[in-house]
């Protein structure tokens, strides 16, 4: 007997919404060099990256302490990452931390009200 069709399981959508990155940190401290890899969903911000890095118990400080970089390049709070990566961990402190973020967070506002723009333009 044939299988129903609606008892054969999709495969294309399962695929596409629960594809996982490997994200690669790279920490440096004095002579030492290290890493460790992070599995992480399509889509995935720098933000919820970070907080995935940080004890759910530690100071909220701690997530915005450290910046990623890729090279010299300080990947935004709010980028989200589409395919493997590595990034560089950078101690920043909690005070630069903060301002980085906040900074991240008026871009992030400016280019959501210019897409609102633009669209209310066509």
């Amino acid at each position: 007997p044939a299988t129903p069709p609606d008892a054969v399981p999709e495969k294309k959508a399962p695929e596409t919404s629960t594809a996982s990155l490997s994200v690669c940190v790279v920490f440096r401290h004095k002579d030492e060099k290290w890493s460790h890899s992070f599995m992480v969903p399509k889509g995935t911000t720098i933000m919820d990256l970070k907080k995935s890095m940080v004890k759910p118990s530690s100071p909220s400080d701690d997530v915005v302490s450290f910046s990623l970089k890729r090279g010299l390049v300080r990947a935004p709070h709010f980028e989200s990452l589409d395919r493997d990566e590595t990034f560089d961990f950078v101690f920043v402190g909690p005070e630069e931390g903060k301002a980085l973020l906040e900074r991240d967070e008026r871009r992030q506002r400016e280019e959501e009200q210019q897409a609102a723009q633009r669209e209310m333009g066509k």
